[in-house]
């Protein structure tokens, strides 16, 4: 399948996600466009392994959160739970979630909601696989 092709089967996922969760379907449109614009990171990647990074990478931004310490918990996980989820809550950056988000939630709250957010993740996601 040619550059074109592939493009209109991820934008077609999209679509389909965007009907479940629209905010982050607009997340996966943004970093799909991207990989447009530079089509040499795109070509050769298996289709559903990208989806599922913009995934983790849309869940690192929206709890700012280093990219690679999702990576490991996600590839490190045991049945559903987090390697030392403790150590990937300290990752969670408060002070720029708070100047960023309208309505933060508490940061230890933050950081509890976070983890259970991942685990769902990673059970609905990655543990059917």
């Amino acid at each position: 399948m040619d550059f074109q092709g592939k493009m209109r089967e991820v934008h077609g996922y999209i679509r389909e996600f965007s009907e479940e969760n629209p905010k982050l379907g607009t997340m996966l449109d943004r970093n799909l466009d991207d990989a447009e614009r530079d089509k040499d990171a795109f070509l050769g990647q298996n289709i559903s392994e990208f989806i599922t990074n913009m995934k983790w990478e849309a869940f690192a931004r929206k709890w700012f959160v280093d990219e690679d310490s999702v990576t490991y918990a996600v590839q490190n996980n045991v049945h559903g739970q987090l390697p030392n989820a403790s150590v990937s809550r300290d990752f969670h950056r408060d002070s720029e979630y708070r100047e960023s988000v309208p309505d933060p939630i508490r940061k230890p709250n933050a950081g509890s909601q976070m983890i259970q957010e991942l685990e769902k993740a990673i059970e609905e996601e990655i543990l059917p696989l």
